[in-house]
């Protein structure tokens, strides 16, 4: 998107999973924190949106779209139960997106990538 059609579309908005943010370490909690409440990420907001801009550059809003129940909780699957999904698909896309230069190049990967582009490869 361009900077004129971001300010027309308002508010950003940055949706985040409890349970996917537990699985984050420390360190990486704060800095996402930092980062998404930053004096940066607001003049980043407030250049795109001009006088329409707000300080409240990122929300999470999943009840704003159905995804809590009444007490707030997220009516989401727990990330874990996700993570095979994202599994079978993400290893389509790269078997789609390179398989033919994989199977015409036999570059070699590391023991994780490796063993992830043979099943990609045998259609797992």
């Amino acid at each position: 998107r361009d900077h004129a059609t971001s300010a027309r579309l308002g508010t950003s908005r940055f949706g985040l999973c409890s349970d996917a943010f537990a699985l984050l370490d420390k360190d990486t909690k704060k800095a996402l924190r930092a980062l998404l409440t930053s004096e940066g990420a607001r003049r980043v907001y407030r250049a795109a949106a001009g006088d329409k801009a707000t300080n409240g550059v990122c929300e999470v809003m999943l009840s704003d779209i159905g995804l809590t129940d009444k007490s707030g909780k997220t009516t989401l699957p727990p990330i874990t139960e996700w993570s095979e999904f994202f599994r079978v698909i993400q290893t389509e896309e790269v078997w789609g997106s390179h398989g033919e230069w994989i199977k015409a190049h036999r570059p070699e990967f590391g023991p994780g990538v490796r063993d992830r582009f043979k099943l990609a490869e045998a259609g797992v």
